[in-house]
This record gives C-alpha cells, structure tokens and sequence, in this order.
C-alpha cells in the first residue's frame, strides 16, 4: 500500500511492479527511498548582521536595501532660490528643520510620537513623514585600533536638508 501511494504520488507506475528489497540491491533501494521523500524546506540562515539589521512593524526601516554599508556623505546644502521641498505638500502646519543633518530612526519615531500625542484630541488629525531612514550608519568601537575595516551596523537614518519632515492635517472647524 505504501508503494502504490508512493506511485501515486510520483505519479510512476513501474514502482509497483518492482520486486521486494533484497540484501543486494540496498543501496539501490535507499536511493530510490530517497528519491521517494520529499525534502523539507531549507531554512533562511541569518547572519549577526542580518539580524541587527531586521526591521520590526513599529521600526522605521526599509524592506530591502541594496548594500548593508553606506558611505558617510553629508547632507547637501542647498544654495539659490530653489523651494524645492521647503513647502508644506499636506495639511497647514508643518515642522522644519533648520540646518542639514542626519537624523536617526529612533529621532523621527519620538517626533512623531509627541507630535500625535499633542494632535490626538482633534479628531481625525494626521501627520505625514517627508523623509525616510534609508541610510545605515555603521560605528567602529571606542578605543580602537586605526584600520581593519568598517565598524558594524549600529541604526537606521536619513540625510535631512532643510526641508519640514512632518506636516499635519487638522479637522475642519
């Protein structure tokens, strides 16, 4: 019965014609048993830095990224008459940031946490992000030696020009 629902399965019928297993033919046999089981999905292994770097619901961070380690870079500067995202795009308030810099994750998660706890009482209020952390910042250790590389993933951040990074949207009065 075994072997019919083996054939059934593999969808060969020779097998059950075959004759029983001999002492003879046992490593014939054990190949074609194994030929026979299905292989259980290999698990994803994750390497320590993978696993730093997996992002959770709450996490600002993106889904997929194309090198774990950027460059430092700085943030550009903008010089000329340009409005070029100094304009508020949703709502009628907005927060702006006044120098270049880069600000973390963790940074913009508690800016918008205060700023939807003091917006909570105005009903149907929201508060939209204009930047991402796309950038992982990688620091070396203090105290060590020159050389020998980039230091690990340590958190996600954006480069920020001045430009607001959240803009609200309040009711109608």
């Amino acid at each position: 019965m075994v072997r019919a629902m083996r054939a059934s399965w593999l969808g060969k019928q020779s097998i059950l014609h075959s004759t029983a297993p001999t002492t003879t033919n046992r490593t014939q046999n054990t190949a074609m048993l194994s030929r026979l089981r299905p292989t259980p999905p290999r698990l994803a292994t994750r390497t320590p830095q993978q696993q730093q770097q997996q992002r959770t619901r709450a996490d600002l961070a993106p889904k997929k990224f194309k090198y774990r380690k950027a460059f430092k870079g700085s943030p550009p500067v903008r010089t000329g008459g340009s409005t070029l995202a100094t304009t508020l795009e949703h709502g009628q308030f907005g927060l702006r940031v006044l120098e270049p810099c880069r600000l973390s994750a963790k940074t913009l998660q508690s800016c918008e946490m205060a700023i939807k706890r003091a917006i909570k009482p105005t009903k149907g209020a929201k508060s939209f992000l204009r930047i991402f952390p796309d950038l992982p910042v990688c620091v070396k250790g203090n105290e060590t030696r020159m050389g020998k590389g980039k230091g690990p993933f340590e958190y996600w951040a954006c480069r920020s020009v001045k430009s607001p990074t959240h803009s609200l949207t309040p009711t109608k009065y």
